[in-house]
């Protein structure tokens, strides 16, 4: 298992592992978990479930 708290985080660890499956924030700090997704999706075999932790009023 590996952990990124930053977006930052999440691409360097992007390059030198391959994932089976990555549980990925929507609201990273710095870019965009949607961003990430769209770099995640050139590795097809990569399943990826998108969360956020924002209640309704944070939104």
């Amino acid at each position: 298992m590996t952990e990124a708290a930053t977006s930052d985080e999440a691409l360097d660890q992007l390059d030198p592992h391959a994932f089976d499956l990555i549980l990925l924030e929507v609201k990273l700090p710095g870019v965009n978990g949607m961003k990430i997704l769209e770099q995640l999706r050139e590795t097809p075999s990569t399943s990826v479930i998108m969360m956020t932790a924002l209640r309704e009023e944070q939104q």
